[in-house]
């Protein structure tokens, strides 16, 4: 598998330099294979099991049409109200919100047409290479549950989904391909199993989907080969000359480093302050309902922009996940977050929760105050990079994420424009 990987890179790099990378959800087991397909040597650190913090419960959504940035004008109108509805997708947690008041306040400050513009042209120019991530990883051996249906985004009303179709004009430059609206019947004939309430829907018809769970056995099962996993937490770090030398975690472990990437997700902000670095990393949790065996037929992935809720038909399952929770590195599940997904799931899909067993979940996102991903090299050390922050589009960007850290790694420099992710920027 390894063999098969290394076929399709040109840059290659002593098989005696080893990297520590820093995470073992989606995008940290990315950049560890790239790194093994380019021949370096490399040992994957994380206390949890891999994929289980953000990453494995999550609709597997490759959505480069999803590429803006969630801090957006007029949201923080939109949070006052819904800080007065018991049943809206957003839920602050105030007691959070005092340790955390200098993130809060970039994060409004990034809400405003010309940052999200300026964001949602940087993702979606890097984004429109995740078109192409998950069929070259396919090529490489990689085994998963992937297909290209497209995504369907639909409401009560036009108005509330045209920011989706104005978007998406806005990326055609990079390939996008223009929208298709669906109103009423159109809509009721792609998607019969909507309810009446759902008028309008914008299809974005080159979208993807993978099974999230299938994408991480088959990336560990190529470090377990050719890398090393150690269940652990960083606990100190040993440097000298300006790059850092060696990591060392609470498990007992002293790993020998010629380059250190941090990709732990939302405990990035830790880790950082660890290896002395600032990365802005806040913790947003969301949740998701697996109905498997399901009744309801799925006739594609919706997105009920209403709820904020994305659904995906799986071999043998269907998924529901949504809700946004800032409210610190805690992922217990609130059943009250679940019955309000519950709620919103009866108004437009009846019958979603039928089938032979529903398994409930939540994961931590890793969300920083301007919406961009973290990627690249950090300013405090040669040898350190980060890739982490990427919120809700970790799957979307884990191909491409993985091969830019992996370039910076053996060739010093990235065939990619990265310069809107660079850590410096805080």
């Amino acid at each position: 598998m390894i063999a098969s990987g290394a076929e399709h890179m040109h840059e290659s790099i002593s098989t005696n330099h080893h990297t520590v990378v820093i995470g073992a959800g989606i995008i940290g087991l990315s950049v560890a294979v790239e790194l093994i397909w380019r021949g370096a040597r490399v040992t994957v650190v994380d206390p949890r099991e891999p994929g289980s913090a953000a990453s494995d419960g999550n609709t597997g959504w490759v959505v480069p049409a999803l590429s803006a940035p969630v801090p957006t004008p007029g949201l923080p109108t939109q949070v006052a109200r819904w800080m007065l509805e018991h049943d809206s997708p957003f839920r602050l947690d105030l007691s959070h919100v005092r340790g955390n008041a200098r993130w809060l306040r970039q994060f409004w400050g990034h809400c405003n047409p010309l940052s999200h513009r300026q964001g949602l042209l940087a993702l979606g120019r890097l984004n429109a290479e995740s078109y192409s991530g998950f069929s070259r990883w396919l090529e490489n051996g990689l085994t998963f549950e992937w297909r290209q249906p497209g995504v369907t985004f639909v409401s009560r009303d036009a108005a509330a989904i045209e920011h989706v179709a104005d978007e998406l004009k806005s990326l055609e430059h990079w390939g996008y391909e223009q929208p298709q609206w669906l109103l009423d019947d159109a809509l009721r004939r792609l998607h019969p199993e909507l309810s009446a309430d759902v008028a309008a829907g914008v299809r974005a018809r080159r979208e993807q989907v993978v099974r999230p769970e299938s994408v991480i056995a088959a990336l560990r099962a190529i470090v377990d080969d050719a890398g090393r996993v150690i269940r652990g937490s960083v606990q100190d770090v040993q440097h000298a000359g300006g790059r850092i030398v060696q990591v060392e975690t609470d498990s007992g472990e002293c790993i020998a480093a010629d380059a250190v990437v941090i990709a732990a997700g939302a405990w990035s902000a830790k880790v950082g302050k660890c290896l002395g670095t600032h990365l802005p990393v806040l913790a947003g949790k969301g949740y998701s309902i697996t109905v498997e065996n399901p009744e309801l037929q799925l006739a594609g992935p919706l997105y009920l922009a209403d709820a904020k809720i994305a659904c995906t038909p799986f071999d043998g399952a269907n998924r529901f996940a949504g809700m946004m929770e800032l409210t610190g590195p805690d992922d217990s599940i609130n059943p009250a977050r679940l019955a309000t997904m519950a709620n919103h799931l009866d108004q437009a899909l009846p019958g979603w929760e039928l089938g032979s067993r529903r398994i409930a979940w939540s994961g931590l996102r890793p969300m920083t105050p301007d919406g961009l991903p973290i990627i690249g090299k950090v300013p405090t050390f040669e040898n350190v990079y980060a890739a982490t922050g990427h919120g809700m589009l970790g799957v979307t960007m884990a191909p491409v994420t993985g091969a830019i850290i992996a370039e910076l790694i053996v060739n010093g420099e990235s065939s990619h424009d990265i310069s809107a992710f660079e850590a410096g920027r805080f």
